[in-house]
């Protein structure tokens, strides 16, 4: 597994088949196991003792034989003069991967050494706040909140409080009254938009002429038996009527205008 979790920070298993990756990952621990005797072994060989598919795993051997190759480049205790294939580098694989193990674990003390030194200054600035530091005037004191709060509970009388308490129902009971007016009024106002904003109904004609029978007319000559409501009175025929000579005056006119545009 520590073989598959360096494989795994490195990449080398992602957007692949993790069941042939972990197959080909135990060809390399047994070949490991015993480098004397199995260096020679092949893939196709160990594929065919052990009865499991013969993938194609070439370009992925090569990939994780290199970056065990760099890793042991990092071991002062390996001689990289003694390599003559990548292969040759699994006889070294459990200092590899213990190495790989002591990397992780200085990496993790250095991260929780910083973590506690940051909780350390926060606590040594509370003491410093606490023991009575020069600047401690230029920030507010933990506690001075509550302290405040409880002198002024004490300082309270119980006239004080009921009159609070007075006053805070008032305003809640004003709120309530304020919402109510509100809410009518705005439910008047939506009745009243959607009142005006209703399409007149539009009568039928049969309905028109009905109605228009029933029209009182106004008028002077009521006994002729022709009189409508669009008659004109008689008295005043005049001022509709025009004389010959106004007619002519009039479409001189016209024919002027005409002429001039």
């Amino acid at each position: 597994m520590d073989l598959y979790h360096l494989c795994q920070n490195c990449w080398l298993t992602t957007g692949h088949n993790h069941e042939r990756i972990l197959l080909y990952l135990t060809f390399i621990a047994w070949v490991a196991e015993s480098f004397g005797k199995r260096r020679k072994t092949s893939w196709g060989q160990f594929t065919k003792l052990f009865e499991v598919s013969n993938t194609k795993a070439n370009d992925k051997q090569k990939s994780i034989l290199k970056y065990l190759v760099e890793m042991a480049s990092n071991i002062p205790w390996i001689d990289m003069s003694d390599f003559k294939h990548d292969k040759d580098v699994l006889a070294h694989l459990n200092d590899i991967l213990k190495y790989r193990n002591l990397l992780v674990n200085e990496i993790t003390m250095e991260m929780t050494k910083i973590r506690d030194n940051i909780d350390e200054k926060d606590v040594a600035e509370v003491d410093n706040f606490k023991d009575g530091d020069p600047n401690k005037d230029k920030f507010p004191q933990v506690g001075d909140g509550i302290k405040n709060e409880k002198q002024i509970n004490n300082n309270t009388t119980p006239d004080m409080e009921q009159k609070f308490e007075t006053g805070r129902c008032v305003s809640h009971k004003n709120n309530d009254v304020a919402y109510d007016r509100n809410e009518k009024k705005y439910s008047r106002r939506f009745k009243r938009e959607r009142r005006d904003w209703t399409v007149p109904k539009v009568k039928s004609h049969k309905r028109i002429a009905d109605e228009s029978d029933n029209i009182i007319i106004e008028h002077p000559d009521l006994d002729c038996e022709d009189l409508t409501e669009h008659d004109i009175p008689d008295e005043d025929v005049e001022k509709y009527v025009k004389s010959e000579h106004e007619v002519k005056r009039l479409k001189l006119f016209d024919a002027q205008s005409e002429f001039d545009n």
